[in-house]
């Protein structure tokens, strides 16, 4: 019905009579028999030539599909948040709940020795997974101040959050994950096409558990769903491009954050000529007379909850990151206007300490941890190398390009800043902040808003 908008000058309401007078739409009494009705054949026809045939793929992202995924690694689930943008994310929280020992994905082609070796290694992790939780727990008891009116409940609740928060430093990533998604026809169909070229067996086996459960509810959408020539060369490019390395490099002591590119850069006043390209598209011109009023005018009264004008994403900042694997997570299932170009999990970025960690004289266990994984890592690199990133835990950092704008900075700037951000997200925006006000100062100074 909505496909007819665009070549029929009849209403809503008059092109549903139609389709029902046709038996092309289904009724609730007919609802439960979809694969034999005359509706179902007629909707696989029109999707037929004008999807598929036609190309029209837009008519596809009216139909949306809700998929509850369980037991896959975390791993697994940033390759899936990575595959497209259009699609909508609620992942378990590692901050709020405890995994249980044993839940987590043991990849396919290791040798009976490397498997022990593999097995061995995810519960010494957890052994020091529990150790750091039980020493936060001590620590966080004894020094966290009672907050008024909280009963001891609560108060030991809250404490387990915390404790929850940075003891997760040590998990590997084959740890298990489930989440919701939500994504329309068109998004899940190339999202499946791209996971099914994945280097790793896990994920590919997601990709096909994916479209077997869409075809149920969208047969006809999910056609050529399955990866093109072009894809899976790519993905290999891809895979051989990046060179997980086994052994620590330098890139443990670069910066954190570093902006790489920007709107204005090269020119003898970076910020006026930012301002003056915001100013243009503002008024969808190439010229504009006073620019610095366009743009006052355009922030003016911005409150904490507002979206600025879609001008605002005329302005670019092209950022590298080195983020840890717990912070990374963060980003990709929260920021999805963000463009990210990731590195697979290596061990060669060095890693991340929680400041709390640090202060309870924890940091031992995470570096005991850390040793546990790295040694696993080497073997797996040498023997699997797919598989290497199952070993990598959420400390060890990844190497991370993206490409934000001027409007999605301001949500996160005011979203991420707040007291109630993680650390380690709120420490990478603020740095992220920092490099762009040094550039920008007056275009960027009513970002931070709550």
């Amino acid at each position: 019905m909505f496909a007819y908008v665009s070549r029929s000058p009849k209403s809503f309401r008059a092109n549903l009579a139609q389709l029902l007078k046709e038996d092309s739409i289904l009724t609730n009494a007919d609802h439960y028999s979809l694969t034999t009705s005359n509706a179902s054949a007629r909707a696989a026809a029109f999707h037929e030539r004008w999807v598929i045939g036609y190309g029209h793929s837009s008519v596809a992202e009216h139909s949306v599909a809700h998929l509850g995924m369980e037991r896959i690694s975390r791993l697994a689930s940033a390759q899936l948040e990575l595959a497209n943008p259009f699609l909508s994310f609620t992942e378990y929280s590692q901050r709020y709940q405890k995994p249980k020992r044993g839940h987590y994905v043991v990849p396919t082609g290791l040798s009976p020795a490397l498997c022990v070796e593999y097995k061995a290694t995810m519960e010494a992790l957890y052994d020091s997974y529990e150790e750091l939780y039980l020493g936060l727990y001590k620590y966080l008891d004894q020094s966290e101040p009672q907050i008024p009116n909280e009963n001891e409940k609560q108060r030991q609740v809250r404490l387990e959050k915390k404790a929850f928060e940075d003891a997760r430093y040590a998990l590997p990533l084959a740890t298990f994950t489930s989440l919701g998604l939500t994504g329309n026809a068109r998004a899940l169909r190339d999202c499946i096409a791209w996971l099914a070229a994945a280097d790793e067996a896990e994920v590919r086996q997601m990709a096909a558990a994916m479209e077997a459960e869409v075809q149920k509810v969208l047969p006809t959408l999910l056609r050529h769903s399955q990866p093109s020539v072009y894809q899976k060369s790519w993905q290999a490019q891809l895979t051989a491009a990046f060179q997980r390395q086994p052994e620590p490099n330098d890139a443990a002591d670069r910066p954190a954050v570093q902006l790489l590119r920007y709107s204005g850069q090269g020119e003898l006043d970076p910020q006026r000529a930012a301002i003056d390209i915001l100013a243009a598209a503002i008024c969808a011109s190439d010229v504009c007379g006073d620019s610095e009023a366009v743009v006052a005018a355009a922030l003016e009264g911005l409150g904490p909850h507002d979206t600025l004008p879609e001008a605002f994403c005329w302005i670019n900042y092209d950022a590298l990151l080195y983020v840890s694997e717990a912070n990374w997570h963060q980003l990709l299932r929260h920021c999805r206007g963000m463009r990210f170009q990731a590195s697979p999990p290596q061990i060669s970025n060095g890693y991340t300490v929680p400041p709390t960690l640090l202060a309870a004289g924890l940091e031992g266990i995470l570096t005991k941890a850390i040793s546990h994984s790295e040694v696993l890592y080497k073997r797996l690199y040498n023997e699997v190398p797919s598989t290497a990133g199952y070993a990598v835990i959420n400390a060890h950092r990844r190497r991370v390009r993206t490409l934000v704008d001027l409007r999605q900075l301001y949500h996160l700037v005011n979203l991420r800043l707040s007291n109630e951000a993680q650390w380690d997200i709120r420490q990478t925006v603020s740095q992220l902040y920092q490099r762009v006000c040094e550039v920008h100062p007056r275009l960027c100074q009513q970002a931070c808003r709550r």
